[in-house]
């Protein structure tokens, strides 16, 4: 299910998330990462190069939790 509210991204802080945007950015619409927290209406993920991405709440198409077996 997705991640729809603000206390939603607090609950799954340290998942893994998949966040698909509706603009493009550097070419990419789709990333994944461990879900930093929404912090001042910006939704935080640390990609696994360390990379910390962070993107306005508004440009977020949808955000979800990845389950992996």
């Amino acid at each position: 299910r997705p991640l729809k509210r603000d206390k939603d991204y607090e609950r799954y802080k340290g998942s893994e998330v998949e966040v698909k945007l509706y603009n493009p950015v550097d070419g990419k619409k789709v990333f994944e990462g461990e879900l930093l927290g929404l912090i001042d209406n910006r939704i935080t993920i640390k990609q696994s190069n360390d990379q910390i991405l962070s993107f306005e709440k508004d440009e977020v198409a949808i955000t979800k939790r990845i389950i992996k077996f």
